[in-house]
């Protein structure tokens, strides 16, 4: 409990220190884009209204428990960039209606952009100095022995700023140990599920079984829930396209219903796309075309041959 009382504290400070050093470059900035306007720290600058912006920055991710979960780098930047949106827009509507004389927009939007670069690289190098003291570091037991636990094993396994450290795999009722594990990983400890209960509460258990043994284990799962901190779930979804997954949940029910996105059926998301391929290839062409000119001069200066390759193929319909 101590370690994740220091975790917090951690990011928390250096949360506070992202957002000072952004305020203070930016009136570096401000001074030097505007020499006639000078810009300082004092109340005419509304030091208070951007104290009151950290405040409520702290709290929203507070309320998003980015002090305490470990999310994947892309899922955390987005929940942060979302929080710090919010604070954006109210911030905007505030400015606006003071209509003050000393805070110009030029600040204001230089201000989030350097926040939304700033924070970002202050929480990264924060884990980074909590994992060098092995503060970071988190316990996590893997319940499950079949392919789904070494598949959640190699994921957080290669997450190295999540700071998970697999301790255990934990079998139930003795089931086999997955043959690929065992080759793989031949150290790894495996206890039974009694013996999960005598780690500490504050390690996080990570449930990895097939959708058979989840049904016919949930009363364990509801248990292991009761006792630690830091419970999730790897469902057995291999092979779906689970990107823009969006999970429903029913009132008074314990059902889930997932909707898988197209993302593409989309006209305007297609629109996009076209543009985009169509740009990169526009920009890209010019610097690659010299590159593989030499490739292909070099492969005829080797082979005296034609430097592309050509073969008959099969296409749709047997033409």
């Amino acid at each position: 409990m101590r370690k994740i009382f220091l975790q917090k504290i951690a990011l928390l400070t250096g949360d506070l220190i992202s957002l000072a050093v952004t305020y203070g470059l930016c009136i570096q900035i401000a001074n030097l884009l505007e020499p006639s306007r000078l810009h300082h720290f004092d109340t005419n600058h509304l030091v208070l209204l951007k104290l009151l912006n950290a405040l409520v920055i702290i709290s929203l991710f507070w309320i998003a428990e980015l002090y305490v979960k470990r999310r994947p780098t892309w899922e955390e930047l987005r929940i942060i960039y979302r929080q710090i949106l919010y604070i954006l827009v109210i911030d905007f509507v505030i400015i606006s209606l003071s209509r003050s004389e000393h805070v110009t927009y030029l600040f204001f939007f230089m201000f989030w952009a350097l926040l939304f670069v700033i924070l970002p690289v202050f929480r990264n190098f924060t884990i980074r100095i909590l994992l060098h003291y092995r503060v970071w570091e988190r316990k996590v037991y893997i319940i499950g022995t079949g392919e789904t636990a070494l598949n959640a094993f190699e994921l957080i396994n290669n997450r190295r700023l999540m700071g998970y450290k697999v301790q255990a795999l934990v079998s139930l009722d003795e089931s086999p140990i997955c043959p690929e594990f065992k080759l793989q990983h031949p150290s790894l400890a495996v206890i039974s599920f009694t013996e999960l209960f005598h780690k500490a509460k504050s390690s996080e258990v990570i449930v990895a079984l097939n959708s058979l043994d989840m049904v016919q284990n949930i009363a364990k799962i509801f248990r292991t829930q009761r006792y630690f901190l830091f419970v999730s779930l790897v469902p057995d979804f291999d092979g779906l396209p689970l990107y823009g997954l969006e999970i429903n949940h029913f009132f008074g029910n314990e059902q889930l219903m997932l909707r898988l996105e197209n993302n593409l059926n989309r006209r305007l998301n297609r629109l996009v796309k076209l543009l985009f391929d169509y740009s990169l290839v526009c920009l890209c062409l010019p610097l690659l075309i010299p590159v593989m000119l030499l490739i292909s001069l070099l492969i005829f200066i080797e082979d005296r041959g034609n430097p592309f390759f050509i073969q008959a193929r099969l296409g749709q319909g047997g033409r």
